[in-house]
């Protein structure tokens, strides 16, 4: 997925989080979920270099210290990370990993797919193929998190 559609997707999740914890505990949450919607590719330390002998034919090429969707986007260890944030109580780690356990599952759409239960062997679910359907699955998880906070907020 691209980013822009991580970070619709850690508003979309944000949002749901302030429609059913509507009080100081669910603004700490919701700004932690918007952090980490982009944090397994952030977490990647990445650079940029520059490719090409001739001005006209050069690129920049991402890099990165960690390799692209290994350790960072494990799914076990958001999975982890959220129980922990929210069994000790602690908001903004939580919503930081609901919101990178969001960008994990979309990634996890893709072609390239993510680690599952090992952090060095990919599996996909290959329901993302382009653009179009990137939007699609973005409007659909989207609203399935919007709904779902707003159902918490109609049964508090």
């Amino acid at each position: 997925m691209k980013s822009t559609s991580h970070k619709i997707g850690g508003i979309a999740l944000g949002s749901a989080i302030l429609l059913a914890l509507p009080s100081g505990t669910g603004v700490i949450a919701a700004a932690g979920a918007y952090l980490g919607s982009t944090a397994p590719d952030a977490l990647e330390i990445p650079r940029w270099k520059e490719e090409g002998f001739w001005p006209w034919s050069r690129r920049r090429v991402r890099q990165s210290a960690v390799p692209h969707r290994t350790v960072t986007h494990w799914l076990p260890a958001w999975v982890l990370l959220a129980l922990v944030g929210g069994f000790q109580g602690w908001p903004i780690l939580w919503g930081f990993a609901l919101g990178g356990l969001l960008h994990v599952t979309l990634d996890w759409l893709t072609p390239m797919g993510i680690p599952v239960w090992r952090p060095d062997v990919r599996h996909s679910l290959r329901r993302v193929t382009g653009s179009g359907s990137e939007l699609l699955w973005l409007a659909g998880v989207s609203a399935a998190i919007v709904g779902t906070g707003l159902s918490i907020s109609y049964l508090i």
